[in-house]
């Protein structure tokens, strides 16, 4: 019944030259089929009928993004197979009972793939959607890797949602941000060749476009604890209150002579600790769980850092290169 109804919606595209009346009537009748792997290419077909950007149609593609975080990666969707020409326009296929047969796709593929899959026009409507999609699986998985807490039983599933995380900012081209949960889903889970694998590939690519992995600024998967016996945090530091790092001004170099690859360590996450970073590596979970002023922030993410947070964690980095 659900292909009557997607068949009927289409067809109304010829009898309504502008707005959305037939369809949103024909769409509200395919509701009822909640489950339905046509009733995102009929989302689709509705937010392009709408002004692109407009209130109504920012509200659709929010509405949709919402419906998806329902579903789980299984489940099916087809695209609307758009056929036709630049010359007499393109519409989407109506008839599944001549033809080859619809192309189901998972929506976890859907959303992983690079490029849009055959049967979809890559426009704004879709890129617009697609983002938005991904955004929120994003917050979706930073929730989940915040509710595994550091717990050692769970590091391979937090390893998978790194590593998800990961491929999510690969394929919006953020090299960077890839690399650097891919370094943390490795840590995590060192025995996964297919995070191993991938954060290869990303550093070659890095290396192509002349950036250099090793100055992406990352936290603790950088130089997890127990990397050499220089890293590890000192004893005298527990009985530390207070900040190591200045909050509203830049560290000098000065002020780091002296210091041991341990404290450097412990200093440049307290960067990030200070905006309640949840960390993957125990000891530094545990150091910053004990000071008064740290507080988890489930919500955490680098954006949070100021410039001067930054700048700080660029010249501890710098100082711990020296450091033989």
């Amino acid at each position: 019944m659900d292909s009557f109804v997607y068949y009927m919606l289409v067809k109304s595209l010829g009898e309504q030259k502008k707005g959305t009346k037939e369809i949103d009537f024909w769409l509200d009748k395919l509701k009822e089929y909640d489950d339905s792997h046509l009733l995102f290419p009929a989302y689709l077909i509705r937010l392009r009928r709408l002004p692109e950007n407009s209130r109504e149609a920012r509200s659709d593609i929010q509405h949709v993004v919402e419906w998806l975080k329902t579903k789980k990666p299984k489940f099916k969707l087809h695209a609307p197979e758009y056929s036709g020409n630049v010359l007499f326009g393109y519409k989407p296929r109506s008839n599944y009972a001549e033809g080859n047969r619809p192309t189901l796709y998972f929506l976890g593929d859907y959303m992983r793939a690079i490029t849009p899959p055959p049967g979809f026009q890559e426009d704004e409507t879709y890129l617009s959607l697609l983002s938005r999609i991904r955004k929120g699986r994003e917050d979706i998985l930073e929730e989940m890797i915040s509710l595994y807490g550091t717990r050692k039983s769970t590091r391979e599933k937090r390893a998978e949602l790194y590593y998800e995380r990961a491929m999510l900012r690969y394929q919006a081209k953020d090299l960077k941000e890839s690399h650097k949960l891919l370094k943390t889903a490795a840590f995590l889970d060192k025995k996964n060749v297919k995070i191993k694998e991938q954060r290869d590939k990303v550093e070659l690519e890095m290396t192509y476009q002349g950036l250099s992995p090793s100055e992406e600024g990352p936290g603790e998967g950088a130089e997890p604890a127990g990397r050499d016996t220089g890293t590890g945090i000192p004893k005298h530091l527990d009985s530390v209150d207070g900040h190591l790092t200045p909050v509203d001004r830049m560290i000098t170099t000065a002020e780091l002579l002296g210091r041991s690859k341990g404290e450097l360590r412990v200093m440049r996450n307290e960067i990030y600790a200070r905006h309640g970073r949840v960390f993957s590596s125990p000891d530094l979970q545990a150091y910053f769980s004990r000071k008064p002023w740290y507080k988890e922030n489930p919500a955490y993410s680098d954006s949070l850092l100021s410039e001067i947070d930054k700048e700080n964690v660029k010249i501890i980095q710098e100082q711990a290169r020296r450091i033989p």
